[in-house]
């Protein structure tokens, strides 16, 4: 994980799947919380929820992005 000048990083992830709603595929995604200033970030407990069952999460995948919170 890439630190910011200080050192440290401002994790969060964003996680996508694709959904059929009525026979109209659309990408689904949730964001978790940011974890401020640290490389080893920890979403102990945090759920992201999806509505499905798990036969479409295997046809379809999940993405998992991990990204830097930047302020300016």
């Amino acid at each position: 994980m890439a630190a910011d000048a200080n050192g440290k990083s401002d994790p969060y992830c964003k996680v996508a799947t694709l959904a059929n709603a009525g026979g109209k595929v659309e990408v689904v995604t949730r964001k978790s919380t940011t974890i401020y200033k640290t490389l080893h970030p920890e979403w102990n407990g945090e759920s992201l929820v999806f509505d499905g069952v798990l036969q479409g999460f295997l046809s379809y995948g999940l993405a998992i992005h991990m990204w830097d919170h930047d302020t300016f």
